[in-house]
């Protein structure tokens, strides 16, 4: 059994060496044919590499291509990231890999898809507009979401002979009045309005004239109106502003009033809505606060004058007139500079105010004698009498009112050198013209006088205002 066995095995081995060494050659050439180039009809084939990238280069897959053979992509199919509005699928490579006939790199196209996004409500961003005949003014429409795949819009206007829209949105207005323009979504019909009103464009201010001074002069505390005139009269828009330049010197309200505040200048500029302007200029002065006067009160002679001084505090003050006046011209005047002049007898009272505001005066009280309006001199004055038995030594007098005329006292005053049974005196009283007007009886006066006794005659007499000449004619009795 072991010999049938082992002639078995010969057998075989016999059969099947020259198999396995045929099997060993077949290997070696087909190794050699995997090389890049292969054996066509005694001919060398080159082979190629051919690279598959995606859109961004990346590379995808690689396989080596005999020439004018297929490459075959056999990788993941390539793909391209979606965004909110676009999403991506593969077409094919950008090369055709048919027939390869060199190293190839080829990228994966992609076809573009928009998405559909869904157009919710559309808004007209202003829900009232007010536009002038012939003005154009482009309307702003909202879209939710701003990027719907659809953004198709209609617009319409509900009378277009008032105003018309194009479709952008594009308003121009036509004729005065009102109407309503509508903006429709195509896609699905959502809308949004807006009511437009059409009214003749404005007439501009062109000047201000001011129509009274252009330039004030005004006292701290005053209050004057700025007059002006607008042109054209028809103008749409007179409203103005008024302005100042310095309020602490002056202040203007919204319609023109001005009040001054404190001393110095200032410019008020009046201005129109447009731009137009004039200018006032104001200079401010001080306000007086107090007068003074030289004579609180004095007395003066029938026809006798004064000059009263006056002076205003502060002195820079705009108005520096004073206003002089008499309570009683007929006891004494006074001129516009303080004059005075005494008529007759009495008591008045000077007033001086300012012109500016009355209610800032002074006053002096003057009163009018007539017993200082009358005046004596002396002639032919015995200073002895007799034989030397008396001496005059003094004659005076004094007067005093006395209803229109004066009542005059004389005093004659003396002494005796020894006795003496009395003493008369005549006193002669003449006028300016030598007229004589008084003439005393010696009985005025009778006495008895001792010696070296002193004594003092008096006697009074009745006279008007004037100069008068005296003359005493003494008589005595011895004992």
């Amino acid at each position: 059994m072991e010999k049938k066995t082992f002639a078995y095995m010969s057998i075989l081995h016999i059969i099947f060496k020259p198999l396995f060494f045929i099997g060993f050659i077949f290997i070696i050439l087909f190794v050699t044919a995997c090389s890049t180039e292969y054996n066509n009809n005694d001919k060398i084939v080159p082979q190629y590499e051919v690279r598959f990238v995606n859109y961004d280069d990346t590379l995808l897959f690689t396989t080596n291509v005999y020439e004018n053979n297929k490459a075959i992509y056999s990788g993941d199919i390539p793909s391209k990231p979606d965004n909110n509005v676009e999403e991506y699928e593969f077409i094919g490579w950008d090369t055709n890999c048919d027939i390869i006939t060199k190293d190839l790199t080829v990228k994966a196209l992609f076809k573009t898809i928009i998405k559909t996004i869904n157009l919710d409500n559309i808004e007209i961003t202003v829900d009232n507009l007010a536009i002038y005949t012939n003005e154009t003014i482009q309307l702003e429409l909202l879209l939710y979401p701003n990027n719907a795949t659809d953004q198709r819009i209609e617009w319409t206007s509900s009378d277009p002979l008032i105003v018309s829209v194009n479709e952008e949105g594009l308003v121009n207005a036509l004729n005065v009045g009102t109407t309503t323009i509508t903006a429709t979504a195509k896609v699905n019909g959502v809308q949004s309005s807006c009511e437009v009103t059409v009214s003749n464009p404005p007439i501009d201010v062109t000047e201000i004239v001011i129509s009274g001074q252009s330039s004030f002069e005004l006292t701290a505390n005053d209050f004057a109106f700025i007059s002006y005139t607008i042109y054209p009269i028809d103008a749409t828009d007179k409203k103005l502003t008024f302005e100042s330049s310095n309020d602490s010197v002056v202040t203007i309200s919204e319609s023109g009033y001005m009040k001054a505040v404190y001393p110095g200048y200032a410019t008020i500029t009046i201005r129109a809505h447009n731009g137009v302007s004039t200018e006032v200029f104001v200079n401010v002065y001080p306000r007086i606060e107090s007068i003074y006067l030289d004579y609180e009160s004095t007395t003066l002679s029938n026809g006798q004058s004064l000059y009263l001084n006056a002076s205003i505090n502060p002195y820079d003050v705009k108005d520096s007139k004073l206003n002089w006046s008499s309570s009683n011209p007929s006891v004494a005047t006074v001129d516009n500079y303080g004059y005075v002049v005494a008529k007759s007898s009495g008591t008045t009272t000077i007033k001086v105010s300012a012109n500016a505001n009355s209610a800032i005066y002074k006053t002096c009280i003057i009163t009018v004698s007539n017993a200082d309006s009358i005046s004596f001199y002396t002639t032919n004055l015995p200073t002895k009498i007799g034989n030397g038995d008396a001496y005059i030594t003094d004659v005076s007098y004094k007067a005093s009112d006395s209803g229109s005329s004066l009542s005059v006292r004389f005093t004659i005053s003396g002494y005796v050198t020894r006795n003496v049974q009395g003493l008369a005196f005549i006193l002669v009283i003449k006028d300016s013209s030598g007229a004589t007007v008084v003439r005393s009886n010696y009985l005025d006066f009778i006495t008895v006088r001792q010696s070296n006794e002193s004594f003092n005659v008096t006697m009074t007499k009745t006279l008007n205002s004037g100069y008068y000449q005296i003359s005493i004619e003494p008589y005595y009795f011895p004992w």
